[in-house]
């Protein structure tokens, strides 16, 4: 209820503070005409205001040039503070050319040859069980060609020979980092100030914060209001902040060649490879019209059309598309999970073509149906179950083509990863009453019922799953769970108040507190948090969750050294005190 009611809060400060904040755009040089400011500034506060997207940097390019810059919305949306133009915003994955940038102009001057694996300069300890490995190259990773994961666990593998097909990868772009930062005994920080933002004149980028830069806070896909992140290490993948006019320049560069010798700068937009027809997976046959070079994503026949990539931090979404001629271009930077959904309405006046890379992705435009229907269950489950049953009714009733199990179960997730449980069980068990014989309903209600806490439903959803599907998943290890929980209710356990005490700390991001009497479990990046009840002399049940526990070792008479998350089936992560 306390997420939904600042979700509510932020939603009506939001508009009140977009209407007080239309614009504040102004004009850099006079390519464009009147015309094209005239409409930007009448679109993107409709934009902004029909998307939920609280503010935007956003540069256009015409012929090779900035054209026009504005900033527009709010940076803050509970306070209604105005995005500046010299407002910072995360650009997420827009890092990464700029740090393939930097890679190509140090491999112009030899300083780093793009065919050499990078093991040969630094091996990497969470891949030492995979020899594949061993063969990744720089040229691998700017073209996404490493096979490893986007982001991994402790042990990484690769999930194909290296060089062989597309799979995006930000752990590529971090080892490539350490790697350079051996190479050149420099950070990655320093060599981009160096490389980039000085020479093109970016006075407001840096790949870790830094004082007097004015940022952003964003709505997460949790609809809760994440601050500003100020991160003082920089990450190849995903740490830039900067603004549209800067990133401007920097397209402006890419275009001209600016700084890279004319067969690099022809590398870096010529195909490498063709991506998978499908980003969520790699195995896919070859999309027939997207490429991707170094460090760019490549559109059109040979990848003469266009170049253009995409930025997702959560709460904070980016997006570039730029013609290869430099006719036409464009960039900008959202404080929003729902970001990207108006990129194609901004490209459609910016640049005039077909953006396929967003398709790719599948993101939804701000005003596809199914889309809105996603926001109108989102907000009617906010208000309160019944009335997002209710909803979902009357929606099903009136787009049965949208409203049905697919959307069902992918709602149900997002919230269920929201660890919003109840909510994802109100959504599955409506479209249970019309499908009632879909094993994969009950199967996610079944998880929906365990993120919530209710093992009893939970078992009873998974039973129906297996009865109706053998073949779901085995749910073996949760129904073992499961009954664990059930026992241990019938003995509750009491521990003291000095007790209690020797489990409080911080743990990483995992933090533990003491108060009125009962352990106060939080996790970074959520609004809830969830009180603890003991299982045993060191194990505990978040109250309301039912898919993980805590267990706190400690030493005997000491206090807690390690909070280790549990779930169905073992350990799943682990967190050591802070200064242990």
């Amino acid at each position: 209820m306390r997420s939904s009611l600042v979700t509510s809060a932020v939603l009506v400060l939001l508009a009140l503070a977009i209407a007080a904040h239309p614009c504040t755009a102004a004009p850099v040089a006079p390519a464009g005409g009147p015309e094209l400011r005239a409409v930007m500034e009448r679109e993107i506060p409709r934009l902004l205001r029909e998307g939920e997207v609280p503010g935007l940097s956003i540069a256009v390019i015409r012929d090779k040039k900035v054209a026009w810059s504005g900033a527009f919305g709010v940076a803050d949306p509970a306070s209604g503070a105005p995005v500046r133009p010299d407002t910072v915003f995360q650009a997420a994955s827009l890092t990464k050319p700029v740090a393939a940038y930097v890679a190509l102009r140090l491999a112009d001057r030899g300083v780093l040859d793009l065919n050499r694996p990078l093991w040969s300069i630094l091996p990497h300890p969470r891949l030492e069980a995979d020899p594949r490995a061993r063969r990744i190259t720089a040229r691998h990773v700017l073209s996404h060609t490493t096979g490893l994961p986007n982001w991994g666990e402790d042990k990484l593998e690769t999930r194909f020979p290296p060089g062989e097909q597309f799979g995006y990868s930000g752990e590529g772009f971090v080892w490539l980092q350490k790697a350079i930062e051996k190479l050149t005994g420099t950070p990655l920080a320093e060599l981009a100030r160096r490389e980039v933002f000085a020479p093109l004149g970016m006075t407001r980028s840096s790949l870790v914060w830094e004082e007097g830069f004015a940022g952003t806070t964003g709505i997460a896909p949790s609809g809760a209001v994440e601050p500003q992140p100020q991160r003082r290490e920089a990450n190849a993948a995903a740490s830039l902040v900067t603004t549209a006019e800067d990133y401007g320049r920097f397209l402006v560069a890419v275009l001209e060649g600016t700084g890279l010798k004319p067969a690099t700068r022809a590398a870096m937009l010529t195909p490498a490879i063709q991506v998978s027809s499908r980003y969520s997976d790699p195995a896919s046959p070859p999309h027939h019209t997207l490429a991707w070079g170094l460090g760019w994503g490549l559109q059109g026949p040979g990848g003469r059309d266009a170049f253009w990539h995409w930025g997702d931090n959560g709460a904070w979404r980016a997006y570039v598309f730029v013609r290869q001629d430099g006719s036409a271009g464009l960039i900008y930077f959202a404080n929003s999970h729902e970001g990207l959904s108006i990129a194609k309405a901004l490209a459609s006046i910016a640049v005039a073509a077909p953006q396929q890379g967003l398709d790719w992705l599948d993101y939804e435009s701000y005003d596809a149906p199914r889309h809105l229907a996603r926001k109108d269950l989102g907000k009617a489950l906010r208000i309160s179950p019944e009335a997002g049953a209710r909803r979902w009714r009357e929606l099903r009733a009136t787009q049965p083509a949208v409203v049905g199990e697919e959307l069902a179960l992918e709602m149900a997730q997002d919230l269920i990863d929201w660890r919003r449980g109840t909510e994802a069980a109100t959504i599955l068990e409506a479209a249970a009453a019309d499908q009632p014989k879909s094993a994969k309903l009950q199967d996610l209600l079944g998880t929906a019922h365990l993120t919530a806490g209710d093992l009893q439903k939970a078992r009873s959803s998974f039973e129906r799953a297996l009865k109706l599907d053998p073949k779901t998943p085995s749910r073996l290890a949760e129904i073992r769970w499961i009954d664990e929980g059930l026992e241990a209710r019938k003995t509750p356990v009491s521990l003291s108040p000095e007790e209690l005490q020797r489990f409080t700390g911080d743990f990483g991001p995992r933090h533990v507190t003491l108060e009125n009497g009962r352990l106060i479990y939080r996790r970074d990046g959520l609004p809830q948090s969830w009180a603890l009840v003991p299982l045993g002399n060191d194990t505990f049940a978040p109250e309301g969750l039912g898919d993980i526990r805590l267990r706190l070792t400690a030493k005997p008479g000491g206090r807690a050294t390690k909070l280790v998350i549990l779930g169905p089936e073992g350990v799943q992560d682990e967190s050591p005190r802070d200064g242990s």
